[in-house]
């Protein structure tokens, strides 16, 4: 029976109950991702629009290489405007060079920041708060929210600076059978699996996301049609070959890909018109007997 008043308390799965920070981190509270937190692990990170950064901010507002943050020996850090355009502002204050205290407020062009040392327990919070919102459950990549505000975030980017994007669409092949053969929970241990092999496939700088039950995505940035081609069956490859081992029976699994990318079109595309196109490619690969990639 269901016990008005009772609130039931669960552990977040993304969240390691016994992790201590050890570095301080930087939330972003203002910008295109807010609520993403960033670790200082290295003894100096760049911050900038730069694809060197450590920490890339897509923004005109932001230089190339806007500032340092440098972990001192102490484990102090020390925040140092690289001759940035619009300058860095620590609590409101444009500087030059000076130490970061917990909770100053930095602004980068269009982006705050939150400082927090690795003794402020907030950044745990913010980390899980984050990841509730973003990612899915199940596969612990990006959930369809916030892979599509991505998307669309890239969209416009690319279309703005005249770069190339590409976008690969992926859909496992016959999953209903998976789960009518082999039950839900094997199911599940497929889609996690699935994840994992694209995750350790794709760079930093690509971004995976379930958009669907068994339908994943990857947003490519920077690259060409064939170099998202190349990627694709490489992905596709290492599926087919993958044992899928479940309890004691062998899981066949194959993928069928579509991918698109922005060189395909004469005229700028919408982003729907861009979508699409990639969702055609995969029924024609799924309608052409699957577990292959089809592009333009």
């Amino acid at each position: 029976m269901y016990e008005e008043g009772r609130t039931v308390i669960s552990k977040n799965p993304f969240l390691n109950q016994n992790e201590k920070n050890k570095d301080a981190y930087l939330v972003e509270i203002r910008g295109n991702d807010i609520g993403f937190s960033y670790a200082l692990e290295d003894t100096t990170t760049i911050i900038g629009r730069s694809s060197d950064s450590n920490l890339m901010l897509f923004s005109d507002s932001v230089s190339r290489n806007h500032l340092s943050i440098i972990k001192l020996s102490d484990n102090t850090y020390l925040i140092k405007d690289n001759n940035s355009t619009n300058g860095v502002y620590v609590n409101g204050i444009k500087i030059q060079e000076v130490t970061l205290r917990d909770s100053d407020i930095i602004k980068i062009g269009d982006f705050g920041f939150k400082f927090l040392d690795e003794h402020n327990d907030e950044s745990q919070y913010h980390k899980e708060l984050y990841n509730l919102k973003n990612f899915d459950s199940l596969t612990q990549i990006y959930n369809k929210r916030y892979f599509n505000s991505r998307l669309e975030y890239e969209f416009e980017r690319v279309i703005r600076y005249n770069k190339e994007l590409s976008y690969v669409i992926l859909d496992i092949d016959f999953f209903k059978k998976v789960n009518d053969t082999y039950g839900h929970i094997a199911g599940d241990y497929v889609l996690k699996e699935f994840a994992k092999i694209i995750k350790s496939t794709i760079r930093k700088t690509d971004i995976l996301g379930r958009v669907g039950g068994e339908e994943f995505a990857i947003i490519i940035p920077e690259t060409p049609k064939m170099g998202a081609v190349i990627l694709a069956e490489k992905v596709r490859r290492l599926v087919e070959l993958h044992k899928f081992v479940f309890k004691s029976d062998v899981i066949p699994v194959t993928v069928s890909m579509g991918v698109i990318s922005m060189s395909n079109f004469e005229i700028i595309p919408t982003l729907n018109d861009f979508i699409e196109k990639a969702d055609d490619l995969l029924y024609l690969a799924k309608g052409e007997g699957r577990n292959q990639v089809r592009y333009l």
